[in-house]
């Protein structure tokens, strides 16, 4: 037996999901900007040697050592931990579907930049492209500054 669509309500929320997707791309270079500059960049309190060894489990092993390929990604499951705290909150505002969508389009920013990240490690951009100019500067982020921990 054959349901009928209105066909309204079926383009409406297929323009909120997609909207919703674009909404959570758009919001994954500043959440991105925020963890990375804010907790893997900050200084913990030289009194605390919990903090100092957490943080250099985080991040800063990266830094030590920023050509070991098996430091450039997020690890799969904190990631899916994350993503699973994070859902909690969106879908307490947002109906299941648009939560759902914003969740997707920030994982696949994620990935995205995930990528990018172990490419600009790896990989060999030619000079003069965007990639190029995009390595030559995370490259200074490693080295310019190794000592302090920041970006």
């Amino acid at each position: 037996m054959m349901q009928n669509f209105d066909v309204n309500v079926v383009a409406a929320a297929s323009y909120s999901v997609a909207l919703g997707w674009c909404a959570g791309l758009l919001l994954w270079p500043l959440v991105e900007y925020s963890i990375h500059r804010w907790l893997f960049h900050a200084c913990p309190p030289p009194t605390s040697p919990l903090l100092i060894t957490l943080h250099f489990g985080i991040h800063g092993l990266h830094h030590k050592s920023p050509f070991d390929t098996r430091r450039l990604l997020f690890p799969p499951a904190p990631a899916l931990t994350l993503a699973a705290f994070a859902y909690l909150p969106l879908r307490a505002v947002l109906a299941a579907p648009l939560a759902t969508a914003v969740l997707a389009g920030a994982l696949t920013g994620f990935l995205g930049y995930d990528l990018t990240h172990y490419y600009l490690h790896t990989g060999s951009p030619s000079p003069g492209t965007r990639l190029y100019r995009l390595k030559r500067r995370h490259n200074q982020h490693h080295f310019a500054q190794f000592d302090r921990g920041e970006s």
